[in-house]
């Protein structure tokens, strides 16, 4: 069998051959380049924050929910219709936080028109929907376990012996977690735990009352 090429099929073997060699020699410097050049016509990206500390809206000083809820809307009961799958899970104590919604900020689940959605991720966590307006919010959200992965025992665990004094390298060590993540997880249920406390008991500490007294 003779090897007998065409021209067409040389030059196609030639460019193939330099192809090869430019991309071998040069791919990461064109693949930078070539990234670089839709990021400048994408424009900035619009990142999403991955915790609640780096979102501007969890940073207000002002309260995404109304001082008080809406009384003068029908109960959701009264609304849908009767057939259907009856509510089984409790949702009392959860609300819809959809500002345009008939039932936002109301937690009486006779009035709100919240379900249960199902468990999601690794650690069966529970989402809620409403069926009035149709958004859906994990029941961790509000709460110092959002955007946490790691299993409820563990931390309620770690904050146990935390709130017993161990100091946080010897609970590091106790429970194989670095103090980095540990401090973490004591930073957002310092901060719940003092606005739980302020809202139900309005106690004042001598402190506060001494600094108020100007003494």
């Amino acid at each position: 069998m003779k090897f007998n090429p065409t021209p067409l099929e040389c030059v196609l073997f030639i460019f193939v051959c330099l192809v090869i060699y430019i991309w071998t020699k040069h791919g990461r410097r064109i693949r930078r380049r070539w990234h670089d050049f839709f990021r400048q016509r994408r424009g900035p990206r619009n990142l999403k924050s991955k915790s609640p500390a780096e979102c501007p809206q969890c940073n207000r000083d002002c309260s995404l929910l109304p001082q008080r809820p809406k009384l003068d809307v029908l109960p959701w009961p009264d609304r849908k219709s009767r057939r259907g799958r009856p509510k089984v899970v409790d949702t009392s104590g959860h609300t819809c936080l959809n500002p345009l919604c008939d039932y936002f900020a109301i937690a009486d689940p006779a009035i709100h028109a919240l379900v249960s959605n199902g468990r999601r991720g690794k650690q069966r966590i529970r989402y809620f929907k409403c069926q009035a307006c149709g958004g859906c919010r994990t029941s961790r959200f509000g709460t110092p376990l959002y955007w946490l992965k790691t299993p409820l025992a563990r931390i309620t665990m770690v904050m146990t012996a935390m709130s017993e004094g161990v100091d946080i390298s010897a609970a590091g060590r106790i429970f194989d977690h670095h103090h980095t993540t540990i401090t973490r997880w004591i930073e957002p249920c310092g901060h719940h735990s003092e606005q739980l406390h302020e809202r139900l008991f309005h106690l004042l500490c001598p402190s506060t009352i001494c600094s108020l007294m100007n003494w």
